[in-house]
């Protein structure tokens, strides 16, 4: 059984691959808000694997966590990214290639997610997840000398990223609480 919003995500994102070619903005006009999920996750599991130990991964990883959520704390309808990317472009062959090897992934993840709360996914429910996803990042700063101190953080922000991108409210939810959890425990280790 499929979640019909990663579905709604790679039919989406197959049909930006029209044509020879195909630019970051017609892709991120293709998805949409669905656009700041995947890369909320995407810097929390890149925070979480071995390129969050390379020095000053963490604080890039950071200061982009800072600009997508704060897109969504601000109230951007899709991400924002400058004129000269969105003209970027990519072959549409490869663009396929990558949505068929994300829809592998949401195959295998769409097991554990559905469609549930959505009043989580309602406004202003996303600014509320975003200004935990901002509370997390900055939580990494202090704790990026202590081995393995940036791991809860991460991995919550990807899974706030999860949630998005799915459309599942639990998941967002109980990542929330478990966010002030591990932000008692950085203050705590702080102190």
């Amino acid at each position: 059984m499929g979640n019909s919003s990663l579905d709604t995500f790679i039919n989406d994102l197959n049909s930006a691959a029209d044509g020879e070619k195909t630019s970051i903005g017609e892709i991120l006009d293709a998805i949409g808000s669905r656009s700041f999920g995947p890369l909320l996750m995407a810097l929390g599991l890149a925070s979480a694997s071995p390129i969050g130990a390379i020095p000053l991964a963490t604080p890039i990883i950071v200061a982009l966590t800072l600009i997508v959520a704060g897109q969504i704390l601000v109230g951007c309808s899709h991400i924002w990214v400058p004129d000269r990317l969105c003209r970027q472009e990519m072959s549409s062959d490869k663009l396929s290639k990558t949505a068929d090897y994300i829809q592998t992934f949401f195959n295998w993840i769409s097991v554990l997610t559905s469609e549930r709360l959505s009043w989580m996914l309602d406004p202003p429910m996303p600014r509320v997840a975003a200004l935990v996803a901002i509370l997390l990042a900055l939580s990494m700063l202090p704790v990026i000398l202590i081995p393995g101190g940036v791991l809860p953080a991460s991995v919550a922000l990807a899974f706030i990223g999860l949630g998005m991108t799915t459309r599942d409210g639990l998941i967002l939810l109980v990542t929330q609480i478990a966010a002030l959890v591990i932000l008692a425990g950085t203050v705590s280790v702080l102190l």
